[in-house]
């Protein structure tokens, strides 16, 4: 029985061989078995697939990063005396977020982009009749660099946690024109104190 033959009247079973792989690695692929069959439409299926994940991924990133950019705006504005002591604080929160989750889903979207990458390139290769599957699973599993996502998660983690708690709170104050006249008048008056005691 050749690999992806099948027997007569099974139906064929339709695996990603490196997710397959990855699990079950020590499977000898020299072997042949009836339950790998890379078809025609399996192999346009993943590639659909592959595609799509690496857009969301994308997708999410730029969101991310728009987001963030329209609250900066947003707090560089927010000094405007119409502006509520409620919404600076909700800006200021947003800003924070943002600086603390960016990091982590820019490491997610290379990691991970980088992964889908790898595995789109080498449909090719396992549909090619001349190619070592068992070698270019192993290939594949090495160019896996999410595993580099789940080290470094956690420990992103707390440095941005224990980041957030050492940076001083940002005062917001409901008349900003006022407490401004009330550091220019005390400026004013210690430059006289100095002047007088000259």
């Amino acid at each position: 029985m050749g690999v992806g033959t099948g027997s007569p009247g099974s139906p064929r079973l339709i695996l990603n061989l490196p997710i397959f792989g990855w699990v079950f690695g020590s499977i000898n692929y020299n072997q042949p078995t009836s339950l790998v069959a890379i078809t025609d439409s399996a192999q346009t299926a993943g590639a659909t697939g592959l595609k799509s994940m690496i857009a969301v991924e994308l997708a999410g990133l730029v969101t991310f990063v728009v987001l963030f950019l329209v609250n900066l705006k947003k707090r560089k504005a927010e000094s405007r005396l119409e502006a509520s002591l409620a919404y600076k604080y909700q800006v200021q929160e947003n800003v924070i977020g943002y600086e603390v989750i960016f990091p982590i889903a820019f490491l997610h979207c290379i990691s991970y982009t980088i992964t889908y990458i790898f595995l789109l390139s080498s449909i090719g290769l396992f549909i090619n009749k001349n190619s070592d599957i068992a070698n270019v699973t192993k290939i594949i599993m090495m160019c896996d660099v999410t595993v580099a996502y789940v080290i470094l998660f956690p420990l992103m983690v707390i440095y941005k946690t224990f980041r957030k708690i050492r940076r001083p709170a940002r005062v917001f104050t409901r008349e900003p024109k006022d407490q401004q006249i009330k550091n220019n008048t005390e400026n004013y008056f210690i430059m006289l104190n100095q002047q007088l005691n000259k």
